[in-house]
């Protein structure tokens, strides 16, 4: 059924019904999940009763690899700017639990796991869980209007703005985010929570970055089509090599901006999922591959923290310092940002959070295949 519909997404006259019913039945299940998660509370309290601004930035990547990020070893220098920057920390060993976005983002956002994944219907999100606590809350997003658990999220918060931009649009780049942060920034809210959710590295790369940063080369110039020769993989490579470069930029801006601040503030960069880029031996392509390799599920975890966070909150710094080899998922990332940010709950798994001294890696990771199935990784 998905396979038909798609066939008419770009079909004119027929996809004007195709997007008004998608419309009618996004809105329908928006409505549906605000109406039963009204009553819902996590009992989440902020520990705190200090004086100065505190600032937290989630930004949610896309379809970035570990292993090209040169702050983690690639060969290439694709991130002169973070391994300029102080403070600055890059976990080593973190798994996606799924290759999809829309997949992803429920585990990522929501105390689910893939044990447990009713909860994400079941309960409010990481936003909801900041709000309690007192925190001014926004969303501001260059993809993701099309899922109606996201939508549900950003209309809740205190702030929220999609750019409007067509998904392959010339335009459509990260950095337009960046006003849209500097009026958040300036908004006259002690404690804020910030989430950006990034276009990144998703295909079509040479789409994600302005011509400055067309730094490797031959790139693949605006031509869809794929091709597994050498030449056609050299391409792929170096388009792809150009949005970590410019996801380097973008996350720079954004630490630049909350430094100037003077608050207690920390950024937490996390991709959706990675991305395959014809790597041997499998020969796979992109992501959502049912089958996928480790190169499509090895993402980058970055953690900022401004000189006045350390200062304040020194134990949470030493514990993270400890986890960076440490197996993590995306999973982990909904108590270990409350904890990062001194926010608890009755409930709460400080054993999942890497900035507690209760964390305990697991054995095992799952991740859900884009055909519902559920694989193991070490």
């Amino acid at each position: 059924n998905d396979s038909f519909w798609k066939k008419y997404e770009g079909v004119y006259p027929y996809n004007i019904s195709y997007f008004c019913y998608k419309i009618y039945e996004n809105d329908r299940k928006i409505r549906r999940m605000q109406a039963s998660l009204g009553d819902f509370r996590f009992g989440a309290v902020s520990r705190d009763t200090l004086s100065q601004p505190k600032i937290f930035v989630l930004v949610i990547g896309e379809s970035a690899r570990y292993d090209h990020f040169g702050i983690n070893g690639y060969q290439r220098p694709t991130t002169p700017l973070l391994e300029q920057t102080d403070h600055l920390y890059s976990f080593h060993n973190v798994l996606a639990c799924a290759n999809l976005t829309e997949f992803v983002l429920p585990f990522m956002l929501t105390r689910a796991t893939l044990q447990h994944p009713d909860l994400q219907f079941e309960e409010k999100a990481l936003p909801d869980a900041f709000q309690e606590a007192g925190y001014f809350t926004a969303w501001i997003a260059n993809q993701g209007d099309n899922y109606p658990f996201i939508q549900r999220i950003a209309q809740d918060a205190d702030v929220s703005e999609f750019l409007t931009t067509a998904f392959n649009a010339s335009d459509s780049q990260d950095e337009y985010l960046l006003p849209l942060l500097d009026e958040l920034l300036a908004h006259d809210a002690r404690q804020k929570l910030i989430v950006i959710h990034t276009h990144g590295s998703h295909f079509q790369y040479d789409m994600r970055y302005p011509a400055a940063f067309e730094h490797y080369k031959p790139n693949m110039n605006r031509q869809k089509r794929l091709d597994r020769s050498e030449a056609g993989l050299q391409r792929l490579v170096n388009s792809y090599d150009n949005t970590i470069l410019y996801t380097d930029y973008i996350l720079s801006q954004i630490i630049q901006r909350l430094e100037q601040q003077q608050a207690i503030s920390a950024l937490v960069y996390l991709s959706d999922h990675a991305e395959s880029l014809y790597d041997l031996p499998a020969r796979q392509v992109l992501h959502g591959n049912t089958k996928p390799a480790v190169q499509e599920l090895h993402i980058p975890l970055l953690v900022w923290l401004s000189d006045a966070y350390e200062q304040t909150y020194p134990e949470k710094v030493a514990q993270l310092r400890q986890q960076l080899d440490k197996r993590l998922s995306t999973t982990n990332l909904f108590d270990s940002f409350l904890d990062l940010a001194n926010i608890h709950y009755p409930d709460e798994q400080l054993g999942q959070s890497f900035v507690s001294p209760l964390f305990h890696e697991d054995s095992v990771r799952y991740v859900l295949t884009p055909d519902q199935r559920i694989i193991t990784l070490k």
